[in-house]
Order: C-alpha cells, then sequence, then structure tokens
C-alpha cells in the first residue's frame, strides 16, 4: 500500500534533479564586498538593494513632477485646463509617494510576521 511516507521516501532530491548551480564569474566579488558568507541568501540583499534604488528613483521623480507642476501652474496664464492638469501631477505625485510608503510597510510587516524582525527584508544583516 502506498502512503504520503513512501512517496515522499521516493522522491529525488533538488539537487538530484537540477544539479549544482555555480556562482557566475564576477559574482563572487560583489558577494564578498557585501559581506555575504557563503549561507547566506544573497537574492535578500538584491531585493533590498532593489528597493532602496526604487526608493530613490521615485523620490527623484516626484520632485521632477512637482517642479514641472509648478512651472505648469505659474506658466498657465489662469487657463482653467492648466489646473486640471497641475492638480493631477500633484495627484499623482503623492500617490507614488504614498505606494512606497506602503512598500516599505508590507515589508516590515512581513520581516515582523515571518522572520521577527521588521527590518530583516529591508536591512538584511549577514
Amino acid at each position: 500500500m502506498l502512503t504520503p511516507s513512501t512517496l515522499l521516501a521516493q522522491a529525488p532530491q533538488l539537487e538530484d534533479v537540477v544539479g549544482m548551480i555555480d556562482t557566475p564569474p564576477g559574482i563572487d566579488k560583489q558577494i564578498t564586498a557585501a559581506g555575504i558568507g557563503p549561507g547566506d541568501n544573497a537574492l535578500l540583499f538584491f531585493i533590498s538593494n532593489l528597493l532602496r534604488i526604487a526608493t530613490i528613483l521615485v523620490g527623484v521623480w516626484v520632485l521632477f513632477n512637482v517642479l514641472l507642476a509648478g512651472y505648469d501652474f505659474i506658466s498657465s496664464q489662469g487657463k482653467s485646463d492648466a489646473y486640471q492638469k497641475v492638480r493631477d501631477k500633484l495627484t499623482m505625485s503623492v500617490i507614488g509617494l504614498l505606494l512606497i510608503t506602503v512598500a516599505y510597510t508590507i515589508g516590515g510587516l512581513i520581516g515582523l510576521i515571518l522572520f521577527g524582525d521588521a527590518g530583516y527584508l529591508l536591512n538584511p544583516q549577514f
């Protein structure tokens, strides 16, 4: 009779199916510079850095949009459709900032719930 334990005992291991994957050339220097050990998760470090870069890019984009909206407002010469355009730019900028804030909040909550540390995903320590 087949039971789940006998089926699981016969299942091949992941290394048997996929094989061992070597680190690509050049990546080992980046991993060493980041202070990541051989048993640590480099993907977590990569995702954390992507979130930081995205935050900087969004901040610069919002600053650019606010400056552009101010210029449009000053140069509108009382046209009502220009006010609508300025309001839309400012609204979308605020929504973008809120989305980044929500992303950090969700990352902190997931880290707190799953790993017991709110900064586990946002600021990994190796």
